[in-house]
């Protein structure tokens, strides 16, 4: 078991697992492939050492090539970068 969930309270835990299960695990209405994509590029925007791996393997696991995922790094740079200045340019007007 990951160190965080150690740390976690029990009662969010519960919680968590239940929304997880379902959203993550079970029947979606987004195909299981892409929600794994969205988890690996939120992993990458966290910068989550752990989540990143773990997501890109099951993406590849439900279908996801490497040109999917190298697509989707270049999508995650893309709004990075260009999320930065957009941001900041608004919030100094």
């Amino acid at each position: 078991m990951p160190e965080f969930f150690k740390n976690t309270p029990q009662d969010v835990l519960t919680q968590m697992w239940l929304l997880m299960k379902k959203y993550e695990l079970g029947d979606s209405l987004i195909p299981q492939k892409y929600r794994e994509m969205i988890a690996v590029a939120t992993a990458a925007a966290m910068k989550c050492p752990t989540a990143r791996p773990f997501h890109k393997d099951v993406a590849k696991m439900y279908g996801a090539t490497e040109a999917e995922l190298n697509e989707l790094a270049v999508i995650v740079a893309q709004t990075s970068f260009f999320g930065v200045p957009f941001h900041t340019h608004k919030t100094m007007i």
